[in-house]
């Protein structure tokens, strides 16, 4: 008497009277097991190969944690969408000879849009500037068909500043980020259920400050549109 275990379900017994159909029967059920695991795993990792290839080329990071703060579903926009939007800004910063005041990056975060402060603000102020107002324009008529959430921050140099208004930088930089939240929404039409706003102060530098160029460089708006949609823990 033969013994043939199948599939994890126990021995069973084969002889001579048993048909040879259920032997082929047997070995086909396995190999289809076998197939439909493979195709799970690899649809799987599918989701996420794409951006691990991208992002190292276009200077990210690849895929990172998040931290905890957030739950995070999947990316909700096609790696490809992103890239064309970030080409569009550039382009646009290109002929309107912005090139050193709208700046691009993409990180495992999304796409970053950085905005000088020379085109945004008078120092030590947070209401927008009339020059800025174009490039806003731009910038959210080629993101808005985009699904993504996009956070706006606010960043500045390690100078103080101690006005009635602003009594530290933390202040100035939520300002200059709730204000420009309220431009792409109310002059714009930018949804505001995929927008928020947020103030770094100095504690998110580009540059260290330790020169008048690198504290200019840190005095700057940032755009994030973010590769993953975020939501609050319950």
């Amino acid at each position: 008497m033969l013994r043939k275990r199948i599939g994890g379900m126990g021995d069973i017994q084969i002889g001579k009277s048993t048909p040879a159909w259920m032997l082929t029967y047997s070995d086909l059920i396995t190999q289809l097991l076998i197939f439909f695991v493979l195709f799970m795993t690899l649809s799987t990792l599918e989701k996420t190969s794409v951006k691990n290839i991208i992002l190292p080329l276009i200077g990210g990071k690849g895929i990172q944690s998040e931290k905890a703060t957030t739950s995070l579903v999947p990316p909700i926009v096609n790696e490809l969408q992103m890239l064309d939007a970030r080409k569009q800004i550039l382009l646009y910063a290109k002929e309107k000879n912005l090139a050193d005041e709208i700046k691009t990056r993409m990180d495992q975060r999304g796409l970053i849009i950085t905005l000088a402060e020379k085109t945004m603000f008078e120092i030590g102020r947070a209401d927008i500037l009339p020059a800025a107002k174009g490039p806003l324009n731009t910038i959210s008529k080629i993101l808005r068909p985009l699904p993504n959430d996009i956070r706006i921050e606010g960043h500045t140099c390690n100078l103080p500043i101690r006005t009635a208004e602003f009594p530290s930088n933390w202040e100035l930089s939520a300002a200059r980020a709730t204000n420009v939240a309220r431009y792409l929404i109310e002059q714009t039409g930018f949804p505001p259920v995929k927008t928020s706003a947020a103030g770094y102060g100095e504690y998110h530098p580009y540059a260290p400050n330790n020169t008048e160029e690198n504290r200019r460089m840190n005095r700057r708006i940032e755009l994030v549109v973010l590769w993953r949609k975020l939501q609050p823990l319950p």
